[in-house]
């Protein structure tokens, strides 16, 4: 696994091989560390990423499903008072919708 720019912060996924690395140029990435690779690059953050954290979850069933599908929410933090919410498919690891939101850090 090569990273582009030093990791700040990291996350493992309960029960997946996949592992969540922010980085100081603002980058999160989603990686498959059972197969060493990249499978998302969930980038937005203007600034360095201080923390990120992830749960699993559950989204609406595709059109025609019966079940919920499993999800992934990942979250981060970053430098410039911003943060990020993912939700990724559990088996494909493709994001399915990305919000961010400002967060006013001034007293």
């Amino acid at each position: 696994m090569k990273v582009s720019s030093p990791v700040r912060c990291m996350r493992a996924v309960d029960h997946t091989p996949w592992l969540l690395t922010g980085s100081i140029d603002g980058s999160v990435k989603l990686w498959d560390i059972k197969r060493g690779e990249l499978l998302r690059d969930l980038n937005g953050f203007h600034s360095r990423v201080l923390c990120l954290d992830v749960c699993r979850s559950s989204r609406p069933p595709e059109e025609g499903g019966k079940e919920q599908e499993p999800a992934i929410l990942a979250v981060g933090g970053s430098e410039d008072c911003t943060a990020k919410v993912c939700c990724c498919d559990q088996r494909k690891g493709r994001p399915i919708s990305h919000r961010g939101l400002q967060v006013d850090m001034e007293p």
